[in-house]
């Protein structure tokens, strides 16, 4: 199911599965660092055919956490 009304979102549980409840799925993706000096990330599909379905996410530092260092 992909929600595609307020209706529809709002018949969700609080935590919707991703894949179940929200259509997505799931996806090996490549973390690369940019050399920009500010700290972002571009985590690139590693098939490169869904670069091309815009697959792909860009983040800062903020949004990066290391799941080992984690508390």
């Amino acid at each position: 199911m992909q929600p595609t009304s307020r209706s529809d979102w709002e018949r969700l549980p609080d935590d919707p599965d991703p894949e179940r409840d929200l259509g997505y799925v799931r996806a090996s993706l490549s973390v690369v660092r940019t050399e920009n000096g500010k700290g972002h990330y571009l985590f690139l599909p590693e098939d490169e055919g869904d670069i091309m379905d815009e697959a792909f996410i860009i983040a800062d530092d903020a949004a990066v956490t290391e799941l080992d260092s984690a508390t």
